[in-house]
């Protein structure tokens, strides 16, 4: 028995030796393979420490979020204020939120003032929020909490009481209610950045801010709007250039959600854009400046970067416990020590499988266009990137598929913002000439410097004349395919932004 004894813990002891053996070897090979990719990486100029994205620091009077409103709200690093949480939607509110949104410019679409304002002063339901139809207007040294979404809104009260005017005199009155706030805020965004300070990223700070700065668009979009029907369009630019503000602050945190909610905010933009080419609301002076702005917005570029930042921030909390150097991350949390306790070779290896899936979306990308090499299945070509799954790459393909979908929501928000600069340079032709041209060429030099590609494919953009007075313009859209300006459907006619193309058109087609 005890020649088995000692046979047994020889045995053990060898066992444990190769496995030490082996553990340190996969660790060698880890490290070794982490440090050759690093190398290979910012042979090719890439980034991959945090401080090298992290936006820089600008003095307080030249940031559109050190205005004393946002400031406010943004106090602290780790203490952001609350701004309230979404009420409850009743029947009517859901209908008028919607109506909010002013139409649908791919879908041809504007909103009927004279029923927003018929179901607006006919709900009786006390729950009913004016001011959040419109989103969260931040008063001054108060903060939104759930006591006071639960009373009855007084600008909704207040509307109630006088004498029904007009849809416009109506809405006009809503946003009265707020000028000073918002006039604050038009005048921040002539500024020349929109920037978060510099510092480490932590999503319990960042996803509060990014939802105050979405709730900010509803009334600026809706006030552009009112100010295009009342003639002003001046007012109406300086509104849609304090969303381009904000959503050009969302992007200035080079992470995914930062340029997820600059897309989204970016979009909204884009509906008063059409809305006044649509009804012929804007002239020559606004909409040369309307040109020249969407010419300096690249969401290929912003989205790139953010696609940079992301992967920054992951070979951070794998390889080092923490987002860059500094002392604001968010160390302590399950994620991070999970990731902590794992293997070092595990994790070297896992950042090496990171790094190259998130360049091969990058690589994707062409600033210079600015375009993006779609793939009409981009699931199936990530798949195809993997060939096969492997221990060492299961974080790598756990991720790469949720990052795919922002080198395609890139593609459609740069077509958006594409198409409108194109529409502004048409009207522009047409306030000139008394028409639009018959081909987009004609628009050079004098109305456009450079027609800009479809950022889809990289090649022309497809345009028709219709009449003198109409057009369709559009992108050939996620299928890659010319289908003759129509857009996709579903078999019950909602939209389908994956079949058809994407439409500018220079009219409405429903209300």
């Amino acid at each position: 028995m005890r020649k088995w004894l000692k046979r047994i813990a020889f045995a053990l002891a060898a066992l444990v030796t190769l496995l030490a053996l082996v553990w340190a070897e996969e660790n060698y090979r880890g490290k070794r393979a982490w440090e050759a990719c690093r190398r290979e990486l910012e042979a090719r100029g890439e980034k991959l420490d945090w401080a090298a994205l992290a936006p820089p620091k600008v003095p307080d009077d030249q940031n559109f979020l050190k205005t004393p409103l946002l400031a406010a709200a943004f106090a602290t690093t780790n203490q952001p204020v609350s701004i309230g949480l979404e009420p409850f939607q009743n029947a009517t509110q859901e209908r008028l939120t919607k109506r909010w949104q002013w139409g649908d410019w791919r879908r041809g679409t504007v909103a009927s003032l004279d029923q927003w304002q018929r179901e607006l002063r006919a709900t009786n339901d006390s729950r009913f929020d004016a001011r959040m139809v419109m989103r969260y207007v931040p008063p001054r040294n108060v903060a939104l909490t759930r006591a006071l979404l639960g009373i009855t809104d007084t600008d909704w009260l207040a509307l109630r009481a006088r004498p029904a005017g007009t849809p416009l005199e109506d809405l006009q009155f809503l946003l009265q209610k707020h000028q000073a706030e918002l006039d604050e805020l038009r005048a921040a965004a002539r500024r020349p950045y929109a920037l978060f300070e510099a510092g480490e990223f932590d999503p319990s700070i960042a996803l509060p801010r990014y939802a105050m700065l979405k709730s900010l668009v509803f009334p600026f979009r809706t006030s552009a709007c009112v100010e295009l029907e009342a003639g002003n369009p001046d007012a109406a630019l300086a509104d849609i250039f304090t969303v381009f503000a904000l959503a050009e602050a969302a992007g200035s945190e080079p992470v995914l959600i930062g340029g997820l909610v600059q897309i989204a905010i970016t979009d909204s933009s884009l509906q008063p854009v059409w809305f006044g080419l649509a009804r012929h609301r804007w002239q020559e002076p606004q909409l040369a400046q309307l040109e020249a702005r969407l010419d300096k917005m690249n969401i290929v570029a912003d989205i790139q970067r953010c696609l940079r930042g992301e992967r920054t921030y992951a070979l951070a909390l794998i390889g080092e416990g923490k987002a860059g150097g500094g002392n604001s991350s968010p160390t302590d949390s399950a994620m991070i020590k999970a990731f902590g306790s794992l293997p070092a070779g595990f994790r070297y290896q896992s950042e090496v499988h990171i790094a190259h899936a998130v360049q091969f979306l990058i690589d994707k990308f062409d600033p210079a266009g600015p375009s993006v090499n779609l793939s009409t299945d981009m699931d199936q070509e990530v798949r195809d990137f993997f060939q096969r799954r492997t221990f060492y790459n299961t974080l790598a393909y756990m991720l790469l598929p949720a990052l795919s979908k922002a080198v395609e929501k890139a593609a459609s928000e740069q077509a958006g913002v594409t198409l409108a600069r194109v529409a502004c340079a048409l009207e522009r032709h047409r306030l000139a000439t008394g028409g639009y041209p018959e081909q987009l060429t004609e628009l050079q030099p004098k109305f456009i410097d450079r027609l800009p590609v479809d950022p889809v494919n990289g090649e022309s953009l497809k345009y028709r004349r219709e009449a003198p007075d109409r057009f369709v313009l559009y992108s050939v859209g996620f299928n890659l395919k010319d289908d003759g300006g129509q857009p996709g459907a579903t078999s019950k006619g909602a939209p389908d932004m994956r079949q058809g193309d994407w439409v500018w058109r220079s009219e409405p087609i429903a209300n």
